[in-house]
């Protein structure tokens, strides 16, 4: 317990050190992505102004269109209630470089927007940078094309397009597989949930399971827990009502060989733990999120594949006001709830200002969230004169798994900051807007 408060204490890095302030309000959602630093359009911009100034001679205009790597959504399908999110991304090769990455929003009730640069890596002797953008979505179920944009800065353009699929809050699906390498294989395999499903057989949902042939040595279906009068319990599809936790029960066989067992849990939203328990023992042996298959010896087997609604923590940030001039105070409030058990996560916090070509991760920190978590860390930031000309700024928080890096939870705070005399600075140094971005990040740290 802190002096003030009513809330376990977060157990940061040795190196990391925090103020904390007493908050409150609920959690607020926001689109938003980390950003590393790394920019092609910046870096052009300064070897043009190099060529300029040292008198080397300017590359002849080149016309080769952009060219698309990888143009992926992760995960591909997302909830229709606005709180998951899918993180749009592309790789991108130009032989300049990249000025802008769009991608067209509208077919699920957005806009047109930027993508960002994440970062930059080589391969194969080529530069390829990599964007991104994070979106959520409200739209009606259904599998969506999201076209993406491309173009250098000589004006070469290209397009290409991300299929991201809505799926109804509450449903999802995962497809299965079960064989051996001789005796035989069923593809026909899975689960979910609709909002009309029951634990019995559900027309035009669930599908009955054939009769093995005679002498079959391997077999796989699911066993409903209320069967069919005359048809009985075997489907190859078995769909259940949403609810926190659902079991299912998946029987297989085989007499000599081996039954691999896989399936594809991508749609499962990312608060659900999905496991198996292969043994009967109580206690899941896979974690069905993190793996896609099982080999298991030849046997029988009554399988228990269990779905368990877990309670993520979560994040957000605010500032006190939207618009600051020099003499104002920021004050920045991060935080962050954790309403079940003890919870370690990565922290992350970075600052944006798009007009400035500045982006940078301030803190990117392994702490552990206490069960019963809900308090505020921030503080005070003098806005000192930060410049002759207005900008926008937006500070980005999150929390993500150590081991993978996939984000928990993330929110992002827009604020603007506007100069007592307005004057044009785009002819202005890089050092000089580079150092205006660093003050601000100065005073983050001595807050935190």
């Amino acid at each position: 317990m802190d002096e003030m408060g009513t809330s376990p204490t977060v157990q940061w890095g040795e190196e990391v050190t925090w103020k904390g302030i007493k908050g409150e309000g609920g959690i607020r959602k926001a689109g938003g992505e980390n950003m590393r630093e790394g920019d092609a359009l910046l870096a052009a911009s300064v070897m043009a102004v190099a060529f300029l100034l040292l008198g080397v001679p300017v590359m002849a205009q080149e016309t080769n269109p952009p060219v698309v790597k990888i143009a992926a959504a992760n995960p591909p399908v997302i909830t229709n209630d606005g709180k998951t999110y899918a993180k749009l991304t592309v790789h991108v090769i130009d032989d300049t470089a990249v000025n802008n990455v769009s991608i067209d929003l509208t077919p699920i009730g957005g806009t047109s927007v930027l993508m960002f640069c994440e970062s930059n890596y080589t391969e194969d002797d080529e530069f390829v940078s990599i964007f991104n953008y994070t979106t959520n979505a409200t739209c009606s179920p259904g599998t969506y094309t999201l076209r993406v944009y491309v173009d250098d800065i000589y004006g070469n353009s290209n397009d290409t397009e991300i299929p991201l699929t809505i799926s109804q809050v509450g449903e999802w699906y995962v497809s299965m597989s079960a064989g051996t390498a001789t005796e035989g294989s069923n593809p026909n395999l899975g689960f979910g949930t609709n909002a009309s499903a029951t634990d019995g057989f559900d027309s035009g949902l669930d599908m009955l399971h054939p009769p093995p042939v005679p002498g079959a040595t391997f077999d796989a279906y699911f066993i409903l827990p209320e069967p069919l009068p005359i048809l009985g319990e075997k489907v190859d599809v078995d769909y259940r009502a949403p609810a926190d936790e659902i079991e299912w029960t998946l029987h297989v066989k085989s007499t000599n060989e081996e039954i691999e067992i896989t399936w594809d849990s991508s749609q499962v939203p990312r608060d659900f733990m999905l496991t198996m328990d292969t043994d009967g023992d109580g206690i899941p042996d896979v974690d069905m999120i993190a793996e896609n298959s099982v080999t298991l010896n030849a046997g029988t087997y009554y399988l228990i594949i269990r779905a368990e609604k877990v309670n993520q923590p979560t994040i957000f940030v605010k500032t006190d006001k939207i618009t600051y001039t020099p003499g104002d105070t920021m004050n920045l409030k991060i935080c962050m709830k954790n309403e079940g058990e003890n919870k370690t996560v990565m922290f992350g916090l970075w600052l944006t200002i798009p007009k400035l070509r500045y982006a940078r991760v301030i803190k990117y920190e392994q702490i552990v969230l206490p069960a019963g978590y809900d308090d505020c860390i921030g503080g005070p930031i003098p806005v000192r004169d930060w410049g002759d000309s207005g900008f926008a700024g937006f500070w980005g928080v999150g929390l993500f798994e150590p081991s993978t890096g996939a984000f928990i939870d993330f929110d992002t705070a827009a604020w603007n900051y506007m100069p007592l005399k307005t004057t044009r600075i785009e002819n202005a140094e890089k050092d000089e807007k580079v150092g205006i971005s660093e003050e601000i990040v100065k005073q983050v740290k001595r807050i935190m």
